[in-house]
C-alpha cells in the first residue's frame, strides 16, 4: 500500500549547528515529514483513532528540534525520523532545511528516508515519576515522541532511541497499588531477572552520560561478539546493557560495519 500522510512546513527553533554560538542562540528549522498509513482503515470509520495523526508527528519533530543541541543537521533529522519511526509507521521520509546555516549565505537542508527497523518486544516500566526517565535516557539519546502527563491518577511516556522504545506508566504514586506490582515488599529491586538493552552508536558519550545520572555496574568491556558494552543501574534501579550495534539475529552475533561503531578506546 502506497497510502501516506505528510506534514509540510513546520517551523520550529532550536539550537543545533556546529558553531558554538549556533548552540546557545535559537534559530528556525523547517521541517517536512511523511511517512506510509492506512488511509483506507481511518476512513472506514471517519475517526481520527485509526489515522496516523499529523499532531503526533508535528508533536515528535517538535520534541527533538526543541530538545538538546546537535552539531549536524544529518543527527536531528536521523533523530526526528526515529521518533516518528516509533509511532508505528512502516517508513518515514523527512526533509530538514537550515534557513541560516552559520555564516553561509543560503539555506541549507537534509533529506532522508528511513524504514521501520525490527523492533523487538516492547518494554513498560512502572515508575512513580517521570522526571527522572527523560533526564536519564534523555542523556543517552532517547527522545520523547510521546507523552501524557500524570496529573493525579495515571499518564504515560514513551522515548525512543532508533529502534529501541521504551514505554513508562504512571508517573504517580498508583504504581505502587498495581494489582500484581503492588503486592511486592517495598524495595524489591526493580526488574530482578530482567535486562534492558540499549544501543547507542556513540559508547563512550552514553557511558559518561550514564555515570552522571546512574549508578555503574561494570564500565566498558570488549564482548566475544565483537563489541564493547557496558552496565548501569538507572535512577530506579533497572538494570541496562548499554551496547555498541551489533546484528543480534546472527549467530553468532557480528559487529556492525566498522563505519556504524565508536572507534575510541576504552575509559
Amino acid at each position: 500500500m502506497d497510502d501516506r500522510v505528510a506534514l509540510s512546513g513546520l517551523r520550529l527553533r532550536g539550537r543545533h549547528g556546529v558553531l558554538p554560538e549556533e548552540r546557545v542562540d535559537e534559530q528556525e528549522f523547517v521541517v517536512d515529514v511523511e511517512c506510509g498509513t492506512d488511509a483506507r482503515a481511518a476512513a472506514r470509520h471517519d475517526d481520527v483513532a485509526d489515522a496516523l495523526d499529523y499532531r503526533r508527528l508535528a508533536e515528535a519533530a517538535r520534541a527533538v528540534v526543541e530538545g538538546s543541541s546537535r552539531a549536524l543537521i544529518e543527527t536531528l533529522a536521523e533523530d526526528i525520523a526515529r521518533a516518528v519511526l516509533a509511532l508505528g509507521t512502516p517508513w518515514v521520509r523527512v526533509r530538514l532545511m537550515k534557513p541560516r546555516p552559520g555564516t553561509i549565505p543560503a539555506a541549507a537542508w537534509v533529506e532522508l528516508r528511513r524504514p521501520l527497523p525490527p523492533v523487538a518486544a516492547p518494554v513498560e516500566l512502572h515508575v512513580p515519576d517521570f522526571g527522572p526517565a527523560k533526564a536519564f535516557y534523555g542523556a543517552l539519546g532517547f527522545c520523547v515522541v510521546r507523552e501524557e502527563p500524570a496529573r493525579g491518577t495515571d499518564g504515560y511516556l514513551v522515548m525512543a532511541l532508533g529502534p529501541t522504545v521504551l514505554r513508562f506508566w504512571p508517573g504517580t504514586d498508583l504504581v505502587r497499588r498495581h494489582g500484581y506490582f503492588g503486592t511486592f515488599a517495598e524495595g524489591t529491586p526493580r526488574g530482578y531477572g530482567v535486562e534492558l538493552v540499549v544501543v547507542v552508536d556513540d559508547l563512550d558519550r552514553a557511558f559518561a552520560n550514564a555515570g552522571a545520572a546512574g549508578r555503574i555496574v561494570t564500565p566498558p568491556r570488549s564482548r566475544p561478539w565483537g563489541v564493547r558494552d557496558f552496565r548501569v543501574l538507572d535512577p530506579y534501579g533497572f538494570y541496562v546493557r548499554i551496547t555498541e550495534p551489533h546484528d543480534p539475529l546472527a549467530s553468532p552475533a557480528q559487529p556492525a560495519p566498522p563505519a556504524a561503531r565508536s572507534t575510541r578506546p576504552t575509559p
